[in-house]
């Protein structure tokens, strides 16, 4: 009865989990299993991926700190499974020390890595600090057996740099020696330890190398940094001058850690670039505070200080005003008001920084007269004033010639000479010389004169020398129909050349010097065809001699500048390209020669009306028109112009070039 009633006690105290000999025996059993399981799914786990998980390693260690005295008969496997999940990890409960490791690779992909233990057998700062942080899982294992006997949470790290740890049945908050266990005193056992790595919240590693003056207002800074959630990703350092962060008043420029440092590479058994190394100019002067932060990529919010020095920044003082981006507007009218839109501006630093000024400038500018004009714009900064300058163009009101272009040289040639001929040359002739008309000159008109009319003449006909020759026709028929008259009787000629010359007279005082200049054109022409002259004809030739031969030097005049004016037509223009660019319009003309220029028109109504009208030099010969409207269809044309002794002349407009600003 004493055995049985022993045997009952110890059955009790082993379900209450006081037995501890059992306790060990599951250890071993589950170890066994874990081995088991091992040798079938492989113990390298190396080829696992990382996945994405949450993890709060603060709140798995205040779960521990709590419970890992609780009197029950949770083992150190449970107690680590219920840690880790009140960190949020959604691992299941193990009860072996094997399995919580293997549950938390399989939600994670995070792997076991062999800690390095310093010759007492504990973990330290110094040698597994990148590895081995707060919230991570870290077992006991023989290397020798195979088999895993304790399982415990890092809490951290003592003031000494030794790693601490809470573990359960045999309660222990404090360090642990991995290199000890009753279980495994053999030759062959070969006790450690492997973490899981699972804290996410770290801390970017780093190193300020360097943070010294590099002349009047600049700085060198130099080092590397990396974070160790990620660390093969390249993170970046915030240098503040002037305090630390969030001080008002700081100059703050941003840094990418992506320079390659081999070194940093090799020591800390990473991958990627995370080096930093830079002169950055500053716009302080004087003995400045500096801090670098390094920024935090994975989980938490943490920038830590890397480094804080003071640097003197000497004398550093705006020195000069530049014009970084030019007026929106640069061309004018005498008159006009200058607009600064879209000017930005900087001051330039001894250091050679940079402020972007936008405002608060004053110009200055005269637009009294046309041509290049000089703005001058002026800025006060730090109690200096400094000024810069840029150039634009003021043109000379000009009327807007091309709403109703000149129709003789443009779309709408003279129609008094073209599309309906002078009226009273055609459709009603002078009646007193064709009601009944001389067959012999209106029948059969002199072909070289009606047929074929001289091309340099029609092409471009002057309404006033048609005019006049149609006069001269008239008057040419009047003159042989008075020649007939004449062979009748002498008497009858000398009276009606004395009435002619009276209705001459009283109606007419062109119609004498008109007759004289037909007689002019007509001998030059062809002698044989003169009519002959009576006495009475001749004598009245004598006495207009002098005008005769003042009207022959204004047609011998008149013809030289006709060719003058054929030797200066100028051929027509068209566009070589036409490219649209938002809103806005760029126009390449393809150019002709002896031209001094081009005149570019172009509107928003096919008519040409309400246009606009641009020079342009013969050189560049191109053009970009400001922002036009949204939604129009606008037309250009051009023509070439050219200037000779006063005197411009135009070619032919080109044909419309249509464009769509869409919306």
């Amino acid at each position: 009865m004493r055995n049985g009633k022993n045997k009952s006690n110890t059955w009790k105290r082993i379900r209450k989990g006081e037995g501890t000999m059992l306790n060990d025996v599951k250890n071993q059993i589950y170890a066994v299993m874990t081995l088991m399981v091992l040798v079938v799914l492989g113990s390298n786990l190396s080829g696992i991926t990382v996945k994405a998980y949450s993890y709060n390693a603060d709140k798995a260690i205040q779960y521990a700190a709590a419970h890992y005295r609780d009197s029950d008969s949770k083992q150190c496997a449970e107690f680590v499974s219920n840690c880790v999940q009140a960190g949020g990890l959604g691992i299941q409960t193990k009860l072996a020390t094997s399995y919580v490791c293997d549950e938390i690779s399989r939600v994670t992909g995070v792997q076991r890595i062999r800690l390095q233990l310093n010759a007492q057998g504990y973990p330290t700062q110094a040698l597994d600090g990148n590895i081995l942080e707060k919230g991570d899982v870290v077992m006991q294992y023989c290397y020798g057996c195979s088999l895993g006997p304790h399982i415990l949470i890092c809490a951290g790290y003592d003031a000494s740099g030794n790693a601490v740890f809470y573990g359960h049945n045999n309660p222990s908050y404090g360090t642990y020696n991995f290199r000890r266990h009753g279980w495994h005193t053999k030759s062959s056992c070969d006790l450690g330890a492997c973490v899981m790595h699972i804290s996410k919240n770290h801390e970017p590693d780093y190193c300020l190398d360097y943070c010294k003056s590099a002349g009047v207002g600049k700085v060198f800074i130099a080092g590397w940094t990396y974070d160790r959630d990620v660390p093969s990703q390249s993170n970046s350092v915030h240098v503040y001058i002037g305090g630390p962060a969030g001080t008002s008043g700081t100059e703050l420029f941003p840094l990418a850690a992506n320079q390659t440092r081999d070194d940093v590479n090799r020591v800390k058994g990473i991958t990627g670039k995370h080096g930093f190394s830079i002169t950055y100019a500053s716009k302080k002067k004087g003995k400045q505070e500096i801090y670098v932060y390094a920024i935090n990529l994975g989980e938490g919010n943490n920038n830590p200080v890397i480094g804080h020095t003071t640097v003197d920044f000497g004398n550093n003082i705006p020195e000069k005003l530049t014009v970084k981006q030019a007026a929106a507007k640069q061309e004018y009218e005498i008159g006009d008001a200058l607009d600064t839109k879209g000017l930005v501006l900087a001051t330039v630093y001894t250091s050679g920084a940079e402020t972007k000024v936008t405002n608060g400038f004053k110009t200055s500018y005269d637009f009294s007269s046309a041509g290049d004009k000089t703005v001058t714009v002026t800025y006060t900064e730090a109690g200096r004033t400094l000024s810069t300058t840029y150039t634009v163009k003021v043109n000379s009101p000009q009327e807007d010639k091309t709403e109703e272009p000149d129709k003789a040289t443009t779309e709408e040639p003279n129609k008094a000479t073209t599309e309906e001929p002078d009226k009273a040359t055609t459709e009603e002739p002078d009646k007193a010389t064709t009601e009944e008309p001389d067959k012999a000159t209106t029948e059969e008109p002199d072909k070289a004169t009606m047929e074929e009319p001289d091309k340099t003449t029609t092409e471009e006909p002057d309404k006033g020398k048609t005019e006049e020759s149609d006069k001269n026709q008239n008057h040419t028929e009047e003159q042989k129909e008075q020649a007939q008259e004449n062979d009748k009787t002498d008497a009858q000629k000398d009276h009606v050349q004395s009435d002619q010359g009276k209705d001459t007279s009283d109606s007419n005082a062109k119609t004498q010097l008109i007759n004289q200049i037909i007689s002019v054109i007509t001998n030059l022409k062809n002698d044989d065809e003169v009519p002959s002259q009576d006495s009475t004809q001749k004598n009245e030739e004598k006495d207009t001699e002098q005008e005769n031969i003042d009207t022959e030097a204004d047609d011998t005049n008149q013809a030289a500048n006709n060719m003058d004016e054929e030797n200066q037509r100028l051929a027509t223009p068209s566009f070589r390209q036409v490219k649209k660019n938002g809103r806005k319009v760029t126009l390449t003309i393809r150019k002709v020669a002896n031209a001094g220029g081009y005149e570019l028109q172009y509107a928003a109504a096919k008519n040409m009306k309400k246009s606009t009208v641009r020079k342009i030099g013969s050189t560049k010969a191109k053009y970009t028109t400001k922002k036009l409207k949204k939604g129009k269809t606008y037309y250009f044309r051009v023509r070439a112009y050219k200037i000779v002794n006063g005197a411009t002349y135009y070619s032919n407009w080109s044909a419309k070039q249509k464009v769509k600003i869409k919306k």
